[in-house]
């Protein structure tokens, strides 16, 4: 059996364990203190492995910024955490563009 595959089945039963919903709320925690945001939402997208998500933020920071200096900021937020993750989806919009 391919090592990689047994290390990825054992963090898999690990996060299975409660560690995937410790990162979805330390995702959103963090960037809910940096950016203030009016929605965020965070989504494990690795079927339980805990190595990608979906983060949807709203806020009145990104007024006027590009999308690139928006996700920047939802970046920062979450630095300490990005090297644990293996893929991150972002979707940021502001209030008044819904």
């Amino acid at each position: 059996m391919n090592r990689g595959i047994v290390w990825t089945a054992r963090r898999c039963l690990q996060t299975s364990r409660g560690l995937m919903n410790e990162m979805e709320d330390t995702l959103k925690n963090k960037i809910t203190a940096s950016l203030n945001p009016s929605q965020v939402k965070v989504t494990d997208q690795s079927g339980g492995c805990g190595t990608a998500f979906m983060i949807e933020v709203e806020s009145e920071q990104f007024e006027g910024l590009r999308t690139i200096k928006q996700h920047k900021l939802v970046q920062s937020a979450i630095k300490e955490e990005i090297p644990s993750i293996h893929a991150i989806t972002f979707r940021t919009s502001t209030p008044s563009s819904e």
